[in-house]
């Protein structure tokens, strides 16, 4: 696989990235659905623009994530989210979030982490 690190929080490929996406993205059928996937709420599908993505508002920290995402080959923030989950852990408080953008300039993945602790 092409997959590149490019620090602890982001990651970029020519194929989808997360497992979720690797599942789920060339079957899709609706641009957005929430799916519980691995004991965890997902939205994954083809793609919606991260302003008008219904997970934004999970988190504070994920909806600045979200709009300030730009495809990490090409800089384009022409972008759909394709995959997202995000919680604050119930025994810490902390915050964390991934998601998975597709560029629709030049087709790449790129994915998202963030932990607050």
């Amino acid at each position: 696989m092409d997959l590149e690190y490019l620090n602890n929080s982001e990651k970029r490929s020519k194929r989808p990235i997360l497992k979720i996406s690797q599942e789920f993205f060339n079957i899709a059928k609706s641009p957005c659905e929430l799916k519980s996937y691995e004991n965890q709420d997902w939205y994954q599908g083809t793609g919606v623009s991260p302003k008008e993505h219904p997970g934004k508002n999970l988190i504070r920290p994920l909806e600045y994530g979200l709009l300030s995402a730009k495809c990490l080959y090409c800089e384009s923030q022409n972008i759909l989210v394709i995959a997202l989950q995000g919680c604050v852990s119930m025994h810490s408080g902390d915050a964390y979030y991934d998601f998975e953008i597709i560029c629709r300039e030049c087709n790449s993945f790129s994915a998202f982490s963030y932990a607050e602790n």
